[in-house]
């Protein structure tokens, strides 16, 4: 059988590009379709005297290469800085969220978007957000689409165009820690849903 050499290198490449794009692999946290937020993870994640809140991990993980996985019996607060872009391209944070038992923790998520207007000396960064909770009331992998008008906007949050910060905690708002819950998120990133 005489096969073309350069169909089979196209072919492969075809399928290198496959791969890279059903993993979830982008060079940069902006694409034209989504916006990766793992990409502004902090370096040092949340931890208390008896260890690691917050840690990165490789198993499991539905998407890509790591997961987050938060243990939900401490409190925590885990900020995602982003500080500059315009995220109203988009309507919905989509990411995936395993919960290894049936927990009911909630976990907050808020989008800070300070009232600043111009005073960059202004203490209203933490008065002027969206917010949405949910819950592990499932086992397993969840998949979550959170559109941005399911949030609730708490003060006067300038918009989805100004948002400085993306963050899940548990211990305000009523949020209480659940001894024994975990969950792990992965995935995590805006996208336009239409």
């Amino acid at each position: 059988m005489n096969r073309n050499p350069l169909s089979s290198l196209a072919r492969k490449l075809r399928t290198a590009v496959f791969l890279v794009l059903l993993v979830g692999g982008t060079s940069s946290a902006m694409s034209e379709d989504s916006f990766q937020l793992f990409d502004y993870l902090p370096k040092d994640l949340p931890s208390n005297d008896d260890g690691p809140v917050v840690e990165l991990v490789t198993d499991p993980v539905k998407v890509g290469d790591q997961s987050v996985s938060i243990n939900l019996s401490k409190d925590f607060w885990l900020p995602f800085k982003l500080e500059g872009p315009d995220l109203s391209a988009y309507n919905t944070l989509h990411f995936w969220a395993y919960s290894p038992e049936i927990t009911d923790a909630s976990i907050l998520i808020q989008a800070h978007s300070p009232n600043r207007d111009g005073d960059e000396q202004a203490s209203d960064e933490w008065r002027n957000f969206f917010r949405y909770t949910f819950k592990t009331d499932f086992q397993g992998w969840q998949e979550f689409n959170i559109n941005f008008e399911d949030f609730v906007a708490d003060g006067n949050p300038v918009g989805w165009d100004k948002i400085q910060i993306l963050g899940f905690g548990v211990g305000s708002y009523g949020i209480m820690a659940t001894p024994g819950a975990k969950v792990i998120i992965n995935d995590l990133k805006f996208i336009n849903v239409k």
